[in-house]
């Protein structure tokens, strides 16, 4: 007997380019290579000293005829601007560890 319902699992997602492409424009501080895509998932790519907010990773799926993606990428973000903070007592700093 044969098993359909594995046929049905793997039908429902294809090939990032089966879907329509990210424009990454709109995205700021996105790393000049833009995404990182592989199978059926693009992964956001930040520019250094930014880090991908959820949801950082997206996955090309079928809906009814149509290749369409789960869900929108997030935004590239760093720290918040901590500048006029003066306590001699106070040590301040921000990092946001690079891809590299």
């Amino acid at each position: 007997m044969r098993n359909n319902l594995g046929l049905l699992a793997t039908s429902a997602h294809g090939k990032w380019k089966d879907c329509v492409t990210i424009d990454t424009n709109a995205i700021e501080n996105v790393s000049p290579d833009g995404l990182d895509c592989s199978g059926d998932i693009c992964a956001l790519r930040c520019a250094d000293g930014f880090t991908p907010k959820a949801p950082k990773k997206a996955t090309c799926i079928q809906e009814d005829s149509a290749w369409s993606w789960n869900k929108d990428l997030g935004t590239c973000v760093t720290c918040k601007d901590i500048t006029g903070i003066e306590d001699e007592k106070l040590d301040v700093a921000c990092k946001i560890n690079s891809s590299e």
